[in-house]
């Protein structure tokens, strides 16, 4: 499975080769319906769940407050604006991948966070699905559980972290397990499931990889 910073790099380097892989699609979907291969409500479905601009500003508005949940912790304004910067970057990517794609955007927690009515209710249910989400991927785990999940990784991370930044190796556990939860949790904020599923899809086609 593609790591959100793999997909990136993939992504920025084979714009091209999506776009012409998509029209070839398209072009076989128009064909197929002048031959009467499909229905008319399939055809529709192939051509029409592609990247809308529209639902990608509704996603980031919604997924910011995520981030905006996190940057309330960062006490610094100069750090805050640093990070807020990073953030900007981000969202500029992930909007190319989905754009380049042309994969019809998806935002995590859908139903819940657009039954938000308000900007502070938007942000409660930022921090209860953040919370959730650590519970159920970490805190609600035993400690076989965790190492089966995370160990190998948090090993890693852990061992960088006691050596660049001389912090205690019971810490650098802790910490780098959070840091992985964090990751995790951002790219299923930025690429839920479906959209994810269907990127891979495009990055391991045959014609991809034939355009590539």
């Amino acid at each position: 499975m593609y790591t959100l910073s793999k997909q990136m790099d993939i992504q920025k380097k084979a714009i091209s080769a999506l776009n012409r892989l998509y029209n070839n699609q398209k072009s076989i979907a128009e064909s197929a319906v002048d031959k009467n291969y499909i229905n008319k409500k399939k055809y529709e479905s192939i051509i029409t769940e592609v990247y809308d601009e529209s639902v990608f500003a509704q996603k980031s508005r919604i997924d910011r407050s995520y981030f905006e949940i996190f940057l309330s912790k960062v006490e610094e304004s100069e750090d805050k604006m640093k990070l807020n910067q990073l953030v900007d970057v981000l969202f500029e990517d992930v909007r190319a991948i989905y754009e380049h794609s042309n994969v019809l955007p998806v935002i995590y927690a859908n139903q819940r966070m657009k039954a938000a009515r308000s900007e502070e209710e938007l942000l409660n249910e930022a921090a209860s699905v953040i919370k959730e989400f650590i519970n159920r991927n970490l805190y609600s785990l035993s400690q076989a559980e965790r190492d089966k999940l995370y160990k190998d990784r948090v090993i890693q991370e852990a061992r960088d972290l006691v050596l660049m930044e001389n912090i205690d190796v019971d810490s650098s556990v802790e910490i780098a397990q959070k840091n992985i939860i964090l990751h995790e949790f951002i790219d299923k904020v930025m690429f839920p499931f479906m959209a994810k599923s269907k990127i891979n899809e495009l990055l391991m086609s045959e014609e991809y990889a034939e355009f590539f």
